[in-house]
């Protein structure tokens, strides 16, 4: 009987007639891969792109500094609201030890920001969530503080190198030669710390890393046109940050990098970048002021940024005019003196302008 090419025969005879039946191969199981997650579609780029620093624009009229209870009810009775040139416990911040070095180099602009009336001042961001937690080894209480600028304010940007340059709050251009002939008009300076110089001049704090952070400072309360906490309009801005921190939890959460997101530790080579491209942990790192792990895109991270912003106080604040001439009394012991902000056409001669920041 003729078989057909490749037919095999079902027995087999084995020694003295014996049979043994062929087990086929097993079925195989075809798996579908999950349905992508619909947030996939929509990651949170609007929201954190409106909260990137971009070099090229980065002057910003409302900022937001975190404070202890301590100082908030020191700010409730009446207290102003920059009061220390340096902390009680951390010491100088590195703005500081940096614009010494500059000012003994006889830099015109840092030599110009060490000067007595720009010593006390108070560090901000313009995004609350990205400040929250502090870096490591610091943070800064849990009572959000919303300063707004004078419209009328100039916002300097300096580099941990000397590298100054200014723009008014519309992100116009005003020349160095124009800020240090009206130093008035400073209402901020952004201070970026992206490098680290090779003499040695000053160690980076914390040791284990070089230091690099991105912070605004505010040295002239004479150009806050307010202040405020605990308020309704600061409970709306805490909402609006756990939103968007929020909606990069699910994105996370629901996977849709395929696979691991770098660590915030990257973060600042995004500072110089114009652009996301489209990357959520890029829009998120153009955000930040810090690159430290307690901004890592990883759920443990953002539950306990989370956890952080649902713990600010929402009541029992007011909102500060900060008019000029009226006194506020600083009620730190450690800052010495109290005194009265100076009307910004007065602001060099002044009575008080030997003590004004």
């Amino acid at each position: 009987m003729r078989r057909s090419r490749g037919t095999l025969s079902l027995l087999v005879t084995l020694g003295a007639g014996t049979c043994a039946q062929v087990v086929p191969p097993p079925a195989v199981v075809v798996v579908a891969a999950p349905a992508p997650s619909p947030l996939c579609a929509a990651p949170p780029l609007a929201a954190l792109r409106a909260d990137a620093l971009a070099p090229d624009r980065y002057a910003r009229r409302v900022l937001y500094t975190w404070t202890t209870a301590e100082q908030a009810d020191g700010l409730r009775r009446g207290g102003a609201l920059l009061t220390r040139s340096a902390s009680p416990t951390h010491g100088r911040a590195m703005y500081d030890v940096v614009l010494e070095r500059l000012a003994a180099q006889r830099i015109p602009e840092a030599q110009l920001l060490r000067r007595p009336r720009f010593r006390r001042a108070r560090f901000a961001w313009h995004a609350p969530w990205a400040t929250r937690r502090g870096w490591e080894g610091e943070e800064y209480g849990e009572h959000l503080v919303r300063v707004t600028l004078r419209p009328t304010a100039w916002v300097v940007r300096m580099s941990w190198r000397g590298e100054y340059d200014a723009t008014d709050l519309a992100g116009t251009p005003v020349p160095m030669a124009t800020v240090l002939a009206h130093p008035e008009r400073i209402g901020a300076v952004l201070f970026v710390q992206n490098g680290s110089p090779s003499d040695g001049s000053y160690a980076p704090t914390p040791p284990d890393d070089r230091g690099y952070h991105r912070e605004y400072v505010l040295p002239n309360e004479s150009m806050i046109e307010s202040w405020e906490l605990d308020t309704a309009t600061v409970g709306n801005d805490v909402d609006h940050a756990i939103a968007t921190v929020a909606a990069a939890r699910a994105w996370v959460e629901a996977r849709c990098a395929g696979g691991d997101l770098r660590a915030a530790a990257t973060a600042r080579g995004a500072w110089e970048l114009t652009d996301d491209h489209g990357e959520v942990d890029t829009a998120w790192f153009r955000a930040l002021a810090f690159p430290s792990s307690r901004y890592d895109l990883t759920p443990s991270s953002l539950d306990a940024l989370l956890a952080a912003l649902r713990r600010t106080p929402r009541t029992g604040g007011s909102r500060i005019a900060n008019v000029p001439g009226q006194r506020r009394r600083v009620l730190d012991p450690r800052a010495g003196e109290s005194r009265a902000p100076i009307a910004p056409s007065n602001w060099e001669t002044g009575p008080n302008s030997r003590l004004w920041i």
